[in-house]
């Protein structure tokens, strides 16, 4: 399974009035390449970091210093890697930056406690078994994880800890 070519900007506008715009480097085409910019209400740029978000979910929070990109870059939070295979193991599902900085990573198995996931795809690829929920006034990201009995729930940075900008 080949993903098609990503369109060459990709944005997203917060309530607040906060935007962010991902540009990939390649104007098109299937390269990972990027710049994303995050302006204020204002329209004056916050901050730039060299990621681009591809067809991941973006959760931007309310004041723009929390980016949470949630996926797999070419298929988004439909499909991901199967686990079974050595070469995909406990892999990357959600990004989380601060003033666009990897603050952390969760993974599949290690932070979600994911079951084994079989390849149904050609290409290697397999449905998600987990949706997302991201709660800015709780400030957690939670997992509603189809083999468990239990959400996981996973803090995000507090507000306490973003710099002024």
């Amino acid at each position: 399974m080949r993903p098609a070519p990503f369109d060459e900007e990709y944005t997203f506008d917060a309530p607040s009035g906060v935007r962010l715009v991902s540009t990939n480097n390649e104007h098109g085409g299937h390269s990972t390449d990027g710049v994303t910019q995050v302006f204020g209400a204002d329209g004056n740029i916050l901050y730039e970091m060299p990621v681009f978000t591809g067809r991941r979910d973006i959760y931007l929070s309310p004041d723009g210093a929390v980016i949470v990109l949630d996926g797999e870059i070419y298929y988004g939070p439909s499909l991901m890697r199967p686990t079974e295979s050595p070469h995909w193991t406990d892999q990357v599902v959600t990004s989380v930056y601060l003033e666009g900085k990897l603050w952390r990573d969760i993974r599949y198995e290690t932070d979600l406690n994911g079951k084994p996931v079989k390849e149904e795809y050609g290409g290697g690829w397999a449905s998600r078994t987990f949706t997302l929920d991201v709660s800015w006034e709780r400030n957690v990201l939670t997992y509603d994880m189809e083999d468990a009995s239990e959400k996981v729930e996973i803090s995000l940075p507090s507000v306490d800890w973003v710099s002024v900008m």
